[in-house]
């Protein structure tokens, strides 16, 4: 499973009035693309415009404790 972030090293950013958008693909098939925001962090499955899932940052590292491999 080859899975592409297209993000590499990049300097601290501070997100202020715009969201971060960073696209997933696996295997060349786009997945979709999470929306980091002061906020929350969303994630729009491909091709969808106005349905989302979104998560609060303190509930995005409790489902990151309970469900993540820790290493």
């Amino acid at each position: 499973m080859a899975t592409k972030l297209k993000i590499s090293k990049m300097p601290q950013v501070e997100i202020l009035n715009r969201d971060m958008v960073i696209d997933v693909e696996v295997d060349g098939d786009k997945l979709g693309e999470f929306r980091l925001s002061k906020g929350s962090v969303d994630f729009y499955k491909k091709g969808a415009k106005t349905k989302h899932h979104r998560l609060s940052w303190t509930e995005l590292a409790d489902l990151m404790v309970e469900k993540g491999h820790e290493r």
